[in-house]
């Protein structure tokens, strides 16, 4: 989704037919977004998705409560989905530091940022600001969706794949990735055929050539998974 989207304003008592988790998949691009009267994600306040207020410290009972809801509630998660699991302790996530694909994300991440920090402020005005839009959202945006996909990838091993293949979160998150990685590709091509001498952008050009060919790879079907909602 890169081409700027002309769409109603979100209207809570329009008659449309919303999707309620369509947001599970998507690039979270509102603007850009041609289904973003049907989301609800779309149209909730930011208030209403994050909470700001300060919370009291919290003792080791309500700790311990807290912990108990976590793991009951990530049981509900996976059962909900289709994974064949009785039990599920409530353990942190791993970082992923150590895997390769999260460490060449993490290095594209870095590198594209500081390409986009060391640009005139008067290119985000001028005929690069398409690219500095789409770089600048799918720098950060793909290296969580990639962690998603990781994370979903772990939970596979650990309990097997849900039954229902609309909720592979593996496939579904690295697909996003993906997309978001065809668009990059698609405005720094064109950039480095006018700019033949910028190295910079040549570089972050091969190395995002390089993570997708690595996400293809980590994740051979993630273009055979269907999002609701967007590819039905």
């Amino acid at each position: 989704m890169t081409a700027t989207v002309q769409s109603e304003p979100w209207c809570p008592n329009a008659n449309i037919d919303r999707w309620l988790l369509v947001s599970t998949y998507c690039d979270r691009w509102c603007e850009r977004c041609g289904h973003r009267t049907r989301c609800l994600m779309a149209g909730m306040e930011p208030e209403q998705l994050f909470s700001l207020d300060e919370e009291p410290e919290s003792t080791e009972e309500e700790l311990e409560a807290e912990g108990a809801r976590i793991a009951e509630a990530v049981r509900e998660a996976l059962e909900a989905e289709g994974f064949p699991v009785a039990e599920v302790e409530a353990e942190p996530l791993p970082a992923m530091d150590d895997d390769p694909l999260m460490a060449l994300a993490r290095d594209w991440w870095e590198i594209s940022q500081a390409w986009l920090a060391s640009l005139p402020e008067a290119r985000l005005r001028g005929e690069s600001r398409e690219l500095v839009e789409v770089l600048s959202w799918y720098s950060s945006l793909v290296p969580n969706k990639l962690y998603r996909a990781l994370i979903a990838e772990l939970f596979e091993e650990r309990y097997g794949p849900p039954l229902d293949p609309h909720t592979r979160d593996a496939q579904g998150s690295a697909k996003v990735a993906a997309l978001g990685l065809y668009a990059c590709i698609g405005t720094l091509s064109g950039w480095c055929k006018g700019h033949r001498l910028d190295g910079n952008a040549m570089e972050i050009l091969m190395t995002t050539c390089g993570l997708l060919e690595k996400v293809q790879r980590r994740f051979p079907d993630h273009m055979e998974f269907v999002r609701p909602g967007f590819d039905e």
